[in-house]
């Protein structure tokens, strides 16, 4: 495909060419097994990069109808502005779906037949977003493991351990835990091939700081790998993959919503996401998608799926993982056999704690909302799912902190191996080039995470055919969404639709009177029966 898509001499082939090769490698890197190639050879061995086509699914981006992008682009602007209806639906097929800050503009995506190839979206990228800058990355993780750590030696320093203090400690547990969250993005840049083109660097650096958070790092770079290459699959998607109505898990949710009422169920939404969804994750695949069933990053050959998240020599790399964070484990163990508990749960654990916090808040928004499509097998593709990343509004404290992860997310998606220092250019070239691809939510932070998990239960099936897509519900019976249907079908066909504004009662008992017994009325195209109340009927 990459070769295919150079034949042409515009100004932004080479571009595109090199964007496109450099994928083609990626995904040669990922997808082999090694009953196919051993993933050192596959390229140019560059087995750090992100775009994880595994299990050898099809990926039909390229294939489908990138030049029809244009056509693609109107079509979205028609809906929005209501000119027309998607799938020849009625206008108001969406009104029953809550408005985020992206104003539905998600639902108006057209069929993946549509959309621009990736190939065309990366040429629209300028060539320099795609250099690496070794010193600069490692600059930036310095920066953020030095006020890592400067902030644990301070605390250490000047907050007496003592439990009356437990209101400092917890504010520096949030502080620092902040803090070291941009530590984090380091290595998962360094798992995405975007720190440094010298493979030793960036893999040392990712492996040392995702070790001390306790994240295995090979692991990781491959289930993370699947989830940039499915992303908003609705069955083998990987991190935060909904709940489907009708299912078992999507009905317990929506039934569990129903029972505690709304405030409740968001409170255990957000314990159960933030706390716990980080270790819940590791240890078991929690909101990976159903093909891959139950998955563990510690035990490759834990998989109750169909699909393998760790294939071939992978699951050697998952066992090189364990021994970095097994060793920090022991360092902590050793830390607190000599001084005690309360240096390592003030100091270590509380931060960590807000660390996975935010990593879960970050994958949680980027991908959810009440008005995001999710989408199955047949309707998804590579590029649709990228451009159904959201970019927030985190503020330049965050954003410094933390590397611009979650306003410059649209962009890592598209392309992961962008480094973050040259996200901003790459978006603004999205912004530019796909207008009504690329979806920017201004709602503030905590308005947008409690609406995603008071609103975000399960998805349900909305359309069909091209126009198919899921959806979130947060009810068991839409009652408004057949009223829309029944209000459509009003609007469409004006001369069938039957409405008695007789009250109910007399209707009642009309029918209970009159509605007798039914009886043959006319012959060939005219026949039909209708009730009659009377074993003599005269007239007829």
């Amino acid at each position: 495909r990459a070769r295919r898509s150079t034949s042409t001499s515009a100004p932004t082939d080479d571009r595109t060419t090199r964007a496109s090769r450099e994928l083609e490698r990626n995904f040669l890197t990922f997808a082999c097994d090694d009953d196919d190639v051993d993933d050192d050879e596959a390229g140019d061995g560059d087995a750090r990069a992100m775009h994880a086509d595994d299990d050898g699914a099809d990926d039909d981006d390229d294939d489908g109808g990138g030049g029809d992008a244009a056509a693609g682009v109107n079509a979205v602007r028609l809906v929005a502005t209501g000119a027309i209806a998607l799938d020849g639906g009625a206008a108001g097929m969406f009104d029953d779906i809550e408005a985020s800050g992206l104003n539905r503009k998600a639902l108006a995506f057209p069929h993946k037949e549509d959309f621009p190839s990736r190939s065309a979206v990366l040429g629209s990228i300028p060539e320099d977003c795609f250099k690496k800058d070794t010193a600069k990355s490692l600059a930036y993780a310095a920066i953020s493991t030095a006020m890592t750590v400067g902030c644990g030696l301070l605390a250490a320093a000047f907050i007496p351990l003592q439990a009356a203090w437990w209101p400092a400690w917890l504010a520096y547990a949030a502080v620092n835990g902040t803090i070291a969250t941009g530590c984090w993005v380091i290595a998962h840049e360094c798992g995405h091939n975007a720190f440094s083109d010298n493979r030793f660097i960036q893999d040392a650096v990712g492996y040392a700081l995702h070790s001390v958070l306790l994240v295995p790092y090979f692991s990781w770079q491959r289930s993370h790998a699947v989830h940039h290459s499915r992303t908003n699959h609705l069955t083998e998607g990987e991190t935060h993959v909904p709940y489907v109505k009708g299912e078992i898990k999507g009905d317990l949710n929506l039934k569990a919503k129903e029972t505690l009422g709304e405030g409740p169920f968001a409170i255990l939404q957000l314990v159960t996401h933030l706390v716990f969804g980080w270790p819940a994750y590791l240890l078991t695949g929690a909101t990976g998608g159903s093909a891959r069933g139950v998955t563990n990053h510690f035990l490759p050959n834990i998989n109750t799926g169909a699909l393998e998240l760790f294939p071939g020599s992978w699951k050697k790399k998952v066992y090189y993982s364990d021994i970095g964070v097994f060793a920090f484990v022991g360092v902590l163990a050793a830390w607190v056999m000599n001084c005690g508990w309360a240096p390592f749960l003030a100091l270590y654990l509380g931060p960590y704690t807000f660390v996975n916090v935010w990593l879960v808040l970050y994958t949680w928004l980027q991908h959810t909302d009440v008005d995001v499509q999710h989408l199955a097998a047949d309707e998804w593709s590579y590029i649709k799912g990228a451009f159904l990343t959201i970019d927030r509004p985190y503020g330049p404290v965050f954003d410094f902190l933390h590397h611009r992860i979650g306003s410059t997310h649209v962009a890592h998606h598209v392309e992961c191996a962008i480094p973050h220092y040259k996200a901003v250019k790459a978006t603004e070239a999205l912004k530019t080039t796909y207008p009504d691809y690329y979806l920017y939510d201004p709602t503030p932070i905590w308005p947008a995470l409690l609406r995603v998990a008071t609103k975000c239960v399960a998805v349900a099936k909305r359309g069909e055919g091209k126009g198919a897509m899921w959806v979130f519900v947060d009810k068991n019976e839409p009652a408004l969404r057949r009223l829309l249907e029944h209000e459509a079908l009003k609007t469409t066909y004006p001369d069938y639709y039957l409405y008695d504004p007789t009250p109910i009662w007399p209707a009642l008992l009309r029918v209970a009177t009159k509605c007798v017994a039914v009886a043959k009325r006319g012959e060939g195209k005219g026949a039909m029966w209708v009730f009659v109340d009377k074993n003599e009927p005269a007239t007829a």
